[in-house]
């Protein structure tokens, strides 16, 4: 149980508070576009991905261009949205778990970044610049790579810095590493 004493002493810094605001402006904007754009039809580059996906879910025939998508895409992405599909999970589904969420984490760790980084102030900033940038939210509403990529490698800078390097924790180190590899296997770039 948490101590309210604790809680109150927390909620007391004003940078606090415009954290919790932030937050849940993130969380309202993009909770706005979900509902607007979750339905939309797919993209050609979706399309590919999703195509992987379902040859193995629906346990089809690979077909003729199985060799050339899988050798030049990424496959964390189509291996989770394989289980989606084979738990007979929506599209909708997908998007609100493998983009929605993690596009609204990554503004969080982008404000802890920069927090930890320099300072609150600087945090707030940059979380805010990203709660708002277009990029980050197009993407946050495309069955691509894109977000995932960016929230997993978040998560590397987060641990390798704020954990590892500042607060000299080893797990931080072993969590960078790990979520490193899983960018990379979410999008080839970010190696």
């Amino acid at each position: 149980m948490m101590d309210k004493e604790k809680v109150k002493n927390w909620l007391n810094s004003w940078e606090n508070k415009l954290l919790i605001l932030l937050m849940l402006f993130t969380i309202t904007l993009r909770l706005y576009y979900f509902f607007k754009l979750g339905n939309q039809p797919i993209w050609w580059d979706e399309g590919d991905y999703l195509a992987i996906s379902k040859v193995w879910a629906l346990n089809m025939q690979k077909p003729e261009w199985w060799a050339h998508f899988t050798g030049m895409r990424p496959l964390l992405l189509p291996i989770i949205w394989f289980l989606f599909m084979k738990l007979h999970l929506g599209e909708l589904t997908m998007r609100f778990f493998t983009l929605l969420v993690p596009s609204i984490l990554t503004v969080y760790l982008v404000y802890a970044v920069g927090r930890d980084m320099y300072n609150k102030k600087i945090g707030l900033i940059s979380g805010l610049l990203m709660s708002i940038y277009w990029v980050h939210l197009f993407y946050t509403y495309r069955l691509l790579t894109d977000i995932p990529a960016l929230f997993l490698g978040m998560l590397t800078i987060y641990f390798f810095y704020s954990r590892y390097i500042k607060k000299r924790e080893k797990f931080g180190l072993y969590l960078a590493v790990l979520f490193g590899v899983l960018a990379f296997a979410a999008r080839f770039p970010h190696a």
